[in-house]
């Protein structure tokens, strides 16, 4: 065989077929992402709870029970840690 057509997958179009299917698959995961970040944004809040965890002895998991509790037909929580 010659080298666009090898039988061990080396070769110039095997690899091209490759990079293609990378680079579709990495834009088609950021469209993906960005529709959900678009969909979650509209039901959202911009609500920050700023406490001082340390000075607070309140258990984070039994504050977040009570937030889901509240609210049973919730779809999505963010939990995020900004330092």
């Amino acid at each position: 065989m010659n080298k666009f057509f090898g039988e061990n997958g080396n070769d110039y179009l095997s690899r091209g077929l490759r990079l293609a299917n990378r680079l579709y698959r990495k834009e088609h995961d950021r469209l993906l992402y960005r529709k959900a970040a678009r969909d979650y944004a509209k039901k959202g809040t911009t609500q920050l709870i700023d406490w001082d965890w340390d000075a607070i002895l309140y258990n984070r998991v039994a504050l977040l029970n009570t937030l889901a509790a509240r609210n049973p037909n919730a779809s999505y929580l963010e939990i995020g840690c900004f330092r």
